[in-house]
């Protein structure tokens, strides 16, 4: 008889707990809460503008920073980049198509690096402000004077050495 009274105390405390003979449910995981959204300072915008004359500008801009790279994928030999480019702000890369022999750079033009396989000559504008040219070879001027302080890009065809 103890026994049975044991089963039945057993069986009532399931049915009061709501037992059913299976083992109760794992719990369901939380899903993770959602990533905030990005601020406006870190989100990224780029844009690409194609000209006629076979430039290609991708510009890159945050709110902390604008710049653009451009390439000249036309045949020409002797190019200018375009004067529009200067809305683009900072040209980081200028790369030229195999074609190119010579390039010249307007007054506003900024830039960080020429790639090039074939150049052989720059020229500068007379009024460019941080750049100038001395036998086809870049130069950068002191900011406030005329004079030239460091070699910035010597062609890789140019045969003569400045």
């Amino acid at each position: 008889m103890r026994k049975t009274h044991f089963t039945s105390a057993i069986l009532l405390l399931c049915v009061l707990a709501g037992c059913n003979g299976t083992p109760p449910p794992s719990p369901v995981p939380t899903p993770a809460p959602a990533t905030p959204a990005v601020d406006d300072e870190f989100k990224i915008k780029k844009t690409k503008t194609k000209t006629d004359d076979g430039w290609v500008i991708k510009t890159t801009e945050t709110a902390e920073d604008f710049y653009s790279d451009a390439s000249y994928v036309g045949k020409e030999e002797k190019i200018t980049p375009p004067d529009n480019c200067e809305k683009f702000g900072r040209l980081e890369v200028i790369t030229l198509s195999d074609s190119v022999k010579e390039i010249h750079i307007p007054e506003g033009i900024l830039f960080g690096a020429v790639d090039s396989k074939n150049l052989s000559k720059i020229t500068v504008d007379e009024n460019h402000k941080e750049y100038a040219a001395v036998d086809g070879v870049l130069y950068k001027r002191k900011p406030t004077e005329k004079k030239l302080y460091r070699l910035e890009y010597y062609p890789i065809e140019k045969k003569q050495i400045s």
